[in-house]
């Protein structure tokens, strides 16, 4: 008679941990187990599979009506007024009898993928009407300690071009 292959594999690490329950790769392992499999108990098949025992038995709820009505509503404002944030959903919100605060209709508009349109900053587009002024350093040769230190350089102009001299001109 021959023996079937050992379900065991050999490499067993330790158990897992439990924020890595289901983030991730391990969202099909629940239906992978089989809870009245005889030899291999529901613990030791959750262990195989890296997943704790408690997101074996882990069902998602669904979101509640009034959560939705919310969601709708804010998905209704921000088509209206998409430059509107948190804040401003917020009031507007309030203002139709919600009770809501800003973090929640933040978390709100995250689930549904909502952001509010505005101009960025700029920052690293530099303005046409400000004068560019030359690295005056960049072809010094620096040979001992504080050549560039406070005051340890001078810089000369004549006729347009700059000059960086040591302080012995």
């Amino acid at each position: 008679m021959e023996t079937a292959a050992p379900l065991i594999p050999p490499k067993l690490g330790k158990r897992p941990h439990h924020s890595a329950r289901l983030h991730g790769r391990n969202r099909e392992a629940p239906r992978q187990i089989a809870p009245a499999r005889p030899g291999l108990s529901l613990s030791r098949q959750c262990c195989l599979l890296s997943i704790s025992r408690s997101a074996f038995y882990y069902a998602p709820r669904g979101e509640s009506p009034e959560n939705l009505a919310v969601m709708r509503r804010i998905d209704e404002l921000h088509l209206a007024s998409p430059f509107a944030g948190a804040r401003m959903l917020r009031d507007l919100l309030r203002r139709e009898g919600h009770k809501i605060g800003r973090k929640r209709v933040r978390t709100m508009m995250a689930r549904r993928g909502i952001e509010a349109l505005y101009r960025n900053p700029h920052t690293s587009q530099r303005h046409p009407a400000h004068r560019v002024y030359p690295y005056l350093l960049r072809h010094l040769a620096i040979t001992r300690s504080n050549q560039v230190g406070g005051g340890g350089y001078h810089v000369h102009s004549d006729a347009g071009r700059f000059h960086v001299s040591d302080g012995n001109y």
